[in-house]
């Protein structure tokens, strides 16, 4: 199981990279959660598929579609969660971003049904400051 479900969340990083958020969607399950921290226009608890679909294009939008998640690392911590690390690039306004996050999805039956985004104290700061 623990295969699956790392395999499930590179496609994911697959299909957002792809700006294919109908895929994406359709690995969530109805009542998905992503917990964002941090003080900017995406903090808070985005519930529901199509509220994260909505979240991640205005990630692209308020980028002028320079964002990008670079994955690094995934890994298994047990049967429901996967650990995944990514680095977040992003230009907007002369302004660039290039931080470190990362994501602790908890998947059941082959769905994504929370993720929670976390970062260093410096790069939340920089995510705050950028995103604003």
């Amino acid at each position: 199981m623990t295969q699956a479900n790392e395999d499930l969340i590179r496609r994911g990083y697959q299909a957002f990279g792809e700006g294919d958020l109908d895929t994406l969607k359709s690995m969530m399950s109805p009542d998905v959660v992503h917990e964002v921290p941090g003080n900017n226009r995406f903090t808070g608890e985005h519930k529901g598929p199509d509220e994260l679909m909505d979240l991640y294009g205005r990630l692209f939008d308020v980028s002028g579609g320079t964002y990008n998640a670079d994955l690094l690392s995934i890994e298994s911590r047990d049967d429901n969660t996967v650990v995944s690390t990514h680095r977040g690039t992003a230009q907007r306004e002369g302004a660039g971003l290039d931080t470190t996050e990362v994501l602790t999805f908890t998947v059941q039956d082959g769905k994504i049904t929370r993720i929670v985004s976390s970062f260093s104290p410096e790069d939340e700061a920089a995510e705050d400051a950028f995103w604003g």
